[in-house]
């Protein structure tokens, strides 16, 4: 699992630093980070929808992200993440975010 509220920042870098692909899980939050005013803020901004910013998010931190849909639409709307690039200033607003929340099972969980 890999969004902006859960960022896995030593798992990034130990997989960056053994040439390892990084693949982001579920990087909408299960869909409640389509909602957030941050990532709404910077979509707006950048005159895109929130799932592009957080795809855009994702590739720019050199993680493989594959958003699941089924929706025809939203499979065209997500191929857009490329149109754009964060800034400094959205990148940071995102980092932000991270509060180390899976919306995803947690494996500390398992009994």
């Amino acid at each position: 699992e890999f969004h902006p509220r859960y960022q896995e920042e030593l798992v990034l870098e130990f997989c960056k630093k053994h040439d390892i692909n990084f693949m982001g899980y579920s990087p909408f939050g299960q869909g409640d980070l389509l909602h957030n005013p941050t990532i709404c803020k910077i979509s707006e901004k950048h005159g895109v929808k929130p799932a592009n910013v957080l795809i855009q998010w994702s590739i720019q931190r050199d993680v493989t992200c594959i958003p699941r849909t089924s929706k025809p639409e939203r499979i065209r709307e997500n191929m857009c993440y490329s149109s754009f690039m964060l800034d400094a200033d959205d990148l940071h607003q995102m980092a932000l975010l991270n509060d180390n929340h899976k919306f995803c099972w947690d494996p500390n969980r398992v009994v």
